[in-house]
């Protein structure tokens, strides 16, 4: 790049006036360009042009730099996936743009589907069982959590997953696990009647905890 009489010339042969001094209404700054042109820059200067064309991000891809915005930046003419044309600045393209905007209104619907349970007593038992055994701050945590009795993987991360395997909630009925001693894993948990509970209990009372076999 060459600077003669004041003009900042780049290799394509176009050029532009450089700026005598610094000004911040039109935020020029001395020593460089007054404009930027596609494909130059000043000696120095921090935004350098890098050739995207062909190149994909997401379901965006990039055809030609159209341009420059009024931070520097190159601007690019992408082609979505969903056949929309769009301008995206270089430096939002695989960061904050992935598309035309149609992206986020595929996954809105997964993302406000769920179970639809949150209110039901299925729900309840499933976020009690997990607290008693995973939050030390909750009455009762000493003699689930405390002593070592855990919740299979599945079932932790995953309410849909318990429920598959237990379903609803009958009424009058919590759950229970067969083994007191044992842990919340498939084939030791059921829904039990208080009265069922109280006899269960006291079958093994003061024996140890077995060891834990998880369940992904």
């Amino acid at each position: 790049m060459n600077t003669n009489n004041g003009l900042c010339e780049c290799g394509c042969g176009d050029s532009a006036p450089i700026c005598k001094h610094t000004d911040k209404r039109t935020k020029d700054v001395k020593g460089e360009p007054c404009r930027f042109i596609f494909g130059h820059q000043a000696v120095g200067h921090r935004y350098r042009f890098k050739d995207l064309t062909g190149q994909t991000f997401r379901y965006l891809t990039a055809l030609e730099c159209v341009g420059t915005n009024r931070q520097h930046q190159s601007v690019w003419l992408c082609l979505c996936k969903c056949g929309r044309i769009c301008l995206v600045a270089a430096s939002s393209l695989g960061r904050h743009t992935t598309s035309c905007g149609c992206y986020l209104i595929e996954i809105a619907p997964s993302r406000r589907r769920t179970h639809g349970m949150t209110t039901s007593s299925t729900y309840e038992s499933w976020h009690a069982m997990k607290q008693r055994c995973t939050n030390p701050n909750k009455d009762g945590y000493h003699r689930y959590g405390g002593r070592g009795v855990c919740i299979c993987t599945r079932w932790l991360n995953s309410f849909e997953a318990f429920l598959k395997y237990l379903g609803p909630r009958p009424k009058g009925k919590t759950i229970d696990r067969i083994n007191p001693n044992g842990h919340y894993v498939p084939g030791n948990v059921r829904w039990a009647t208080p009265k069922q509970q109280r006899r269960n209990q006291s079958k093994t009372k003061g024996e140890p905890v077995v060891p834990f076999v998880d369940v992904k």
